[in-house]
């Protein structure tokens, strides 16, 4: 029972191993399965855009084809065209130059025939259009014809222009230089020069005897005409060569001579250089002549006048400045003066408020208190100032009694202060007050004691503090 169970154990080992060995191989293959079919998904997707791409360009290929078809096709076509247009032009042409005299006219070849852009099928529209090209090609023609004449006009022009300028050469060379040549001044020639220039005088005027031989046609007369025009430029070179050459040898003389002038006048101009020179120092240390060296100090007095005339115009300006300042001075003290008059009457017109309010209202007053209250008042020296008063017990305005040491009269208000309301006009005095008694108290006030703007906005805004009251005795 034990082997057989070992047996069977064994084997059923051997069949998990056998079976986990199956399994990997299933696995292994699945993969390798998976990889090859999306391996035939891609060639197959590939496969169909390729097959999309040939068909793509197939098309394009068979669309390309019927144009290039079509292209052929019309091109034939207008070729056809052109040539019988060519033949029946080369007919026309032929005709034309028959029927005209060469004499007046010469017949043309057009190397270049006009090309017609209809690009129609059939000949129905060459008949007609025949009477319009037939116009064009007679313009044509006849613009090609009236060129020709000028060119041949032009051509004859340049012919005796040529003619002429070789004559103008010669006449040149035979008189105006060489006659010249007899004066002193060209001496310097010898006689192997002057033969010479006999023989191409005479070589000349052989040569300008045949002057047929410009009308010519110009490829026969050619070689010629240049040969001869290149002679002549070459003989004017030489001669103008050697005349450079004799003035530069007579030329040389002359140089020494002005050379020797322009010495002389370098040394005359220093003399008197240094002549100017003492005289200058003379004039300069005789400057106790006022006469003699005037003319050297010119220069200084125009710039002292120069000076002057800025200054007076400077002047002129700062007194016009000036004139402006006094008048706005003047308008300023005007107002000043209207505003101490204004203060004056305020001042007046409050003092016989207060007194109306303080003194007039106590009871127990005579006339006999009231005028020695007066009499103190115009007795003491009263001024206009801008200056608050302390609010010490000590700080207090003292004027002397009548027969004994100063009394306190004014003392600060302890209560705060009620301005009177404006009724449009002056407050009268009481009937019991002496006008002598106010007048003079209002003359006591001097011109320095009236305030300014600024003391009089300050005495305008004093507080309750700064007010006073009328103490009883």
């Amino acid at each position: 029972m034990s082997l057989s169970l070992q047996r069977l154990r064994s084997d059923l080992t051997l069949q998990y191993e056998a079976n986990s060995r199956m399994k990997t191989q299933i696995e292994e293959l699945e993969r390798k399965l998976a990889q090859a079919r999306e391996k035939e998904r891609q060639v197959l997707s590939r496969n169909r855009s390729l097959s999309l791409q040939l068909k793509s360009q197939e098309e394009e290929y068979h669309k390309v084809q019927h144009r290039m078809s079509q292209k052929e096709l019309q091109y034939e076509h207008e070729l056809r065209k052109k040539e019988r247009e060519y033949h029946r032009l080369n007919e026309r042409l032929g005709q034309l130059v028959l029927n005209k005299n060469q004499e007046k006219k010469l017949g043309m070849k057009l190397l270049n025939t006009l090309q017609v852009s209809s690009s129609r099928g059939g000949g129905g529209g060459v008949g007609a259009r025949g009477s319009e090209d037939i116009s064009a090609y007679r313009l044509v023609v006849n613009h090609y014809e009236e060129k020709q004449k000028e060119l041949i006009l032009e051509n004859s022009s340049l012919r005796d222009s040529l003619c002429n300028m070789e004559k103008e050469l010669v006449t040149l060379l035979n008189y105006k230089y060489f006659s010249s040549l007899s004066s002193p001044s060209h001496s310097f020639i010898n006689k192997a020069d002057e033969e010479v220039e006999s023989s191409v005088h005479e070589r000349e005027r052989e040569e300008l005897l045949d002057s047929g031989h410009y009308q010519m046609p110009y490829d026969i007369v050619r070689q010629d005409i240049e040969e001869n025009l290149r002679d002549k430029y070459d003989r004017l070179r030489e001669y103008i060569v050697s005349l450079k050459k004799g003035h530069t040898s007579s030329s040389s003389e002359s140089y020494d001579k002005e050379i020797e002038d322009l010495e002389k006048k370098l040394s005359d101009y220093r003399d008197i250089i240094s002549q100017q020179e003492l005289l200058l120092e003379q004039l300069e240390e005789s400057s106790s002549d006022p006469g003699g060296a005037g003319f050297l100090n010119e220069s200084k007095f125009l710039k002292k006048e120069e000076m002057l005339v800025l200054r007076e115009e400077k002047n002129k300006n700062h007194e016009e400045h000036l004139k402006n300042e006094e008048e706005r001075l003047s308008l300023l003290a005007r107002q000043l003066d209207r505003e101490r008059r204004n203060f004056e009457d305020k001042k007046a017109t409050f003092l016989t408020q207060q007194l109306d309010s303080s003194v007039f209202a106590t009871p127990g007053k005579t006339t006999s208190d009231l005028d020695s209250f007066f009499l103190r008042l115009n007795s003491t020296p009263f001024s206009l100032s801008t200056r608050k008063p302390s609010h010490k017990k000590s700080s207090h305005y003292t004027t002397p009694g009548p027969g004994g040491p100063p009394r306190s009269i004014l003392k600060p208000l302890q209560t705060p202060y009620t301005p009177l309301r404006s009724t449009g006009r002056k407050p009268s005095p009481p009937p019991f007050v002496n006008k002598s008694i106010v007048t003079p108290f209002k003359s006591k006030v001097s011109p320095t004691d009236v305030p300014t703007d600024i003391d009089l906005k300050q005495d305008l805004s004093l507080t309750s503090d700064d007010g006073l009251e009328v103490l009883n005795d």
